[in-house]
C-alpha cells in the first residue's frame, strides 16, 4: 500500500498539479490523488516530461484519479 495524499479529502482544493505535488512531497506522502484533466493540461503546455520530471523529482507518484466522468448513474 502507498500513502497517499487525497488534497480535497482533506479540503485543500483548487490548487495546481505542481502544487499538491509540493504538498505530497513535502508533508511525507510517496502517493498522490491526482486530477487526470490537470496532468493532461501540465503535459500539453509543457510536456510529457516535464511532468515526469515533475513527479520523479519530487519522489512522487500518481497514485489514485478521478474518472472524469459520472460512472455512478446511468446513461442519459
Amino acid at each position: 500500500m502507498l500513502k497517499t495524499l487525497i488534497p480535497g479529502a482533506i479540503g485543500v482544493k483548487d490548487r495546481s498539479l505542481p502544487e499538491a505535488v509540493d504538498l505530497a512531497a513535502r508533508f511525507g506522502f510517496p502517493g498522490l490523488h491526482v486530477d487526470l484533466r490537470q496532468c493532461a493540461a501540465f503535459a500539453t503546455a509543457r510536456g510529457e516530461a516535464a511532468l515526469l520530471d515533475l513527479f520523479t523529482g519530487n519522489g512522487v507518484r500518481a497514485a489514485s484519479c478521478s474518472l472524469p466522468v459520472n460512472w455512478r448513474s446511468d446513461e442519459a
